[in-house]
């Protein structure tokens, strides 16, 4: 609780980025398993709170919060945190805790050019931290690459682990590897943009790898907030989320204090 005070109070206190179109970011759980070629902007930071519910067996869910901070670090670069909050069906009733400290890092290494598409780089990590967060470490890697097609864009994502050590995130682990594609089509209303995704990937303890469609929103209500929605077929679930843009005047150069 007093994490979510002290991060109200410092949105209070800060100005809002300028306007942006913001619905068009594709970041990975935001809330598509698929992400675009590019970070947020330089300077900028951006608060996203989402919340997805998910079926894990006949009768049981697992419910996730995902709250995380992201800071435009340089022009092609973003910096991530985030803290899951897991609440897990079990024997005798539900488990709720943190379910690990997600460490990530983008960078677009070329923008869309007329034979090429906007390529970048993920890279993240998940530590132990909190009672869901099992007892290991593992970190992944991904390429991303995005192309335009007049209103529409296509999307496509290619990662592997990088390593895992003992058991790894208890909530929603990171896979072996993952290949997704999806496109996206902004609407009439320019501020509102429909995703539709595929995503095959296989998981650390299963047999076969398994593939999940998807179809999601993201709709832009005011220069700075987002609301995104989204339904997903394997292992069915639902995801929402809001995210929050805005900038801190004294750490950008060349503003007067």
């Amino acid at each position: 609780m007093k994490y979510w005070l002290a991060l109200s109070g410092t949105t209070l206190l800060v100005a809002p980025a300028a306007a942006q179109i913001d619905y068009r970011n594709l970041d990975r759980g935001r809330p598509t398993g698929i992400e675009d070629a590019y970070p947020i902007e330089r300077y900028a930071f951006q608060v996203a709170g989402g919340y997805r519910v998910l079926r894990t067996g006949p009768g049981r869910t697992q419910q996730i919060f995902e709250p995380e901070l992201s800071y435009g670090a340089g022009a092609a670069l973003e910096l991530a945190l985030g803290g899951p909050i897991g609440i897990t069906d079990r024997a005798g009733g539900n488990a709720t805790g943190l379910a690990g400290l997600h460490l990530s890092a983008k960078a677009n290494l070329t923008t869309e050019r007329p034979r090429w598409p906007g390529i970048g780089v993920r890279f993240e990590t998940v530590l132990p931290v909190g009672s869901e967060a099992g007892s290991g470490i593992e970190g992944f890697a991904s390429i991303l690459a995005t192309r335009s097609f007049g209103r529409n864009r296509l999307h496509l994502n290619a990662g592997a682990s990088l390593g895992r050590l003992e058991i790894a995130a208890a909530v929603e682990p990171l896979p072996q590897w993952r290949v997704g594609l999806a496109i996206d089509r902004t609407m009439l209303r320019s501020s509102t943009l429909l995703v539709v995704e595929f995503v095959l990937e296989q998981a650390w303890n299963e047999g076969e790898a398994t593939i999940s469609p998807g179809v999601a929103f993201r709709r832009q209500l005011t220069p700075t907030l987002v609301l995104d929605a989204g339904v997903f077929l394997e292992r069915p679930s639902f995801a929402l989320g809001l995210s929050h843009a805005f900038g801190i005047a004294s750490l950008m150069p060349g503003v007067r204090r």
